[in-house]
């Protein structure tokens, strides 16, 4: 064991906290670091790279975390730094001194396998200092699953307009006016106002489109969100908004072809949305389910309300700033999932607040006032004006058997990811509402299961790759598979495996009398489980049983949750959260 380091204001951990280990055993077991992780070994001083990296997480949606003393062309094994102190102290220069605006990260020293490593975690910028330039070069980075991105002039402008809300939208377009409007989408809109309990009511109909802001504050111009919701053809004026939609070539397609189907879908916004819908059906397949009564019925490989309500995101909320003129929404097909992708990233609102506030959130608050009382040609509504779109897709997908989507904000781009899975068949949703965990279950565990009852096994890295899940997630959701005594892994590391338990895992009456696999032992995992026998516990509570620290306590259970000895009963992360010893009865 390493001497403790004499620091100056770093702070020292004497052991890895759970987060901290999760983050090292999930790169261990992808090969790989991530979107929010970059680990570097260190042994030779502060890698240069790092300070892209630096730039990277600050403008990265949620920041990053750095990890030095970890060789990843050995699989992550530790490595001894000579003086881990002065790496961090380093580290917290480099970001100081090269980086505009001046960054602070977290940096800690803790101990992991025998040795120190530095820790950092790079809290994300607030919007108004985007984006973290290198003042060398005055290059400023992007975080991409492979690695840091020099982001191009174009990108640096969509930050610096983030730096308050948005006002792309109202503006006049040059050389429109009120004879670039269609007049049935028009008239639909005027009609919709006039149903609302407003003093627009009685306007006429010019008064309306005014007050609407469909028609710019001279009277003489469209403004910019008015001619894209209502134009009979934005397109000639602003030919950047347009679905770019494609189709991936497979193996068995001509080496030649770089895409299959590639459809430019223009017109206003709800024709667009219409046109989308068609386009993706004709590009997957259909299959045939059957009810309880033996009827048959033919499902989409994407249901219709999903679909629409993604697009209409995308379309709504992408960047409309002059910036991004030449940049379409991109649709594209592959044969493992959908992938839609508008400029600009989320505006006011993170992705784990997508669906879940209420109200909804715009970057563009004109377009998305008039989309409120916008209809299709055939009457549907563009957007209910709720914020209820994105948990309307969750749902539709759920109601399908399906995975819910995965969004990823870049800062600069916004993608949303729907795995192309087989629809469940109805023995399977049965066999799985059987399963005593089964309201927990989310729904790729849900499929993961089924492949498992025909005889697959599943890896972190395949069930990432499946599910569009980082490592991170993967591997929770893996574990908690084998927590419910659902699932088996087997080997450890780089090796894991995960198959269907053949029978739930037994709990002994005894703690003494466990057998504990050996990526469970920790030197206070007995002491832990002993704790335990005396009835469910939170970690307070653990400390004060068995007289050990927090860290010390969370690390040992999260080997025995790993193991399927220990279950958590709440949240992770919660005070009030508790566990217990798994019980088969």
């Amino acid at each position: 064991m390493e001497e403790q380091p004499q620091l100056d204001n770093t702070t020292f951990h004497p052991a890895a906290d759970e987060v901290v280990n999760e983050l090292i055993d999930a790169a261990r077991q992808d090969h790989s670091d991530s979107t929010d992780v970059e680990i570097k070994s260190g042994s030779g001083g502060l890698p240069e790279s790092l300070t892209a990296t630096l730039s990277a997480f600050a403008n990265r949606p949620g920041g990053g975390v750095i990890i030095l003393g970890l060789a990843e062309d050995r699989g992550f094994s530790v490595v001894r730094l000579g003086d881990p102190a002065a790496l961090a102290r380093a580290l917290a220069d480099r970001a100081r001194k090269a980086l505009d605006p001046p960054l602070t990260p977290e940096i800690e020293l803790v101990q992991f396998e025998g040795v120190t490593l530095v820790v950092a975690r790079v809290p994300e910028l607030p919007a108004a200092l985007k984006p973290c330039v290198v003042r060398r070069t005055g290059a400023a980075y992007v975080r991409g699953f492979d690695g840091d991105h020099s982001i191009s002039d174009q990108e640096i402008e969509v930050f610096r307009s983030d730096r308050g809300q948005p006002t792309f939208d109202r503006q006049p377009v040059e050389g429109s006016s009120a004879e670039d409007l269609d007049s049935t989408l028009t008239s639909l809109f005027v009609a919709e106002v006039r149903n609302q309990p407003s003093r627009l009511a009685t306007m006429s109909d010019e008064d309306i489109l005014f007050h609407k802001n469909v028609i710019a504050a001279d009277r003489s111009r469209l403004t910019l969100a008015g001619l894209y919701a209502l134009g009979s053809y934005p397109q000639r004026l602003l030919p950047s908004l347009q679905i770019t939609a494609s189709v991936v070539p497979t193996e068995t397609t001509d080496p030649k072809t770089r895409s299959q189907d590639i459809a430019y879908i223009s017109g206003a916004l709800p024709d667009m949305l219409d046109a989308a819908l068609p386009w993706i059906r004709r590009n997957t397949s259909t299959r045939v389910v059957f009810d309880g009564q033996g009827q048959g019925r033919s499902v989409a490989q994407y249901p219709d309300e999903a679909v629409r309500e993604l697009v209409a995101n995308a379309l709504v909320h992408r960047d409309l700033g002059p910036h991004v003129q030449s940049v379409s929404v991109n649709l594209r097909l592959d044969s493992t999932q959908m992938v839609l992708t508008n400029p600009g990233g989320l505006w006011g609102i993170t992705v784990e607040q997508l669906g879940r506030t209420g109200g909804g959130v715009s970057r563009n608050p004109v377009l998305y006032e008039i989309c409120k009382f916008l209809r299709t040609r055939s009457g549907a509504r563009v957007i209910e004006g709720i914020g209820s779109g994105i948990a309307a897709a969750r749902r539709a997908l759920l109601d399908a058997g399906m995975t819910p989507p995965k969004f990823i904000d870049s800062g600069v781009r916004f993608t949303v990811l729907v795995p192309r899975h087989t629809l469940l068949d109805p023995a399977d949703l049965q066999w799985i509402s059987d399963l005593p965990e089964s309201r927990q279950l989310t729904d790729s565990q849900k499929h993961a299961l089924v492949v498992m009852r025909r005889g697959g096994e599943w890896t972190n890295h395949g069930y990432r790759t499946q599910f569009a899940l980082d490592s991170v997630e993967a591997r929770r959701e893996l574990l908690g598979l084998v927590q419910a005594g659902l699932a088996l892994a087997e080997g450890d590391g780089r090796g894991r495996i995960y198959r269907l338990a053949d029978s739930p895992p037994r709990a002994h009456s005894q703690a003494a009398n466990r057998s504990l696999p050996a990526s469970a032992v920790t030197r206070n995992g007995e002491a832990v489980l002993r704790a335990l026998e005396a009835g469910a516990a939170t970690v307070a509570q653990l400390e004060a049983r068995t007289k050990l620290s927090k860290r010390q306590i969370t690390y040992a259970l999260e080997k025995l949750r790993e193991s399927g000895h220990v279950v958590l009963i709440g949240n992770p992360g919660d005070r009030g959260s508790q566990y217990r010893l798994f019980s088969a009865n």
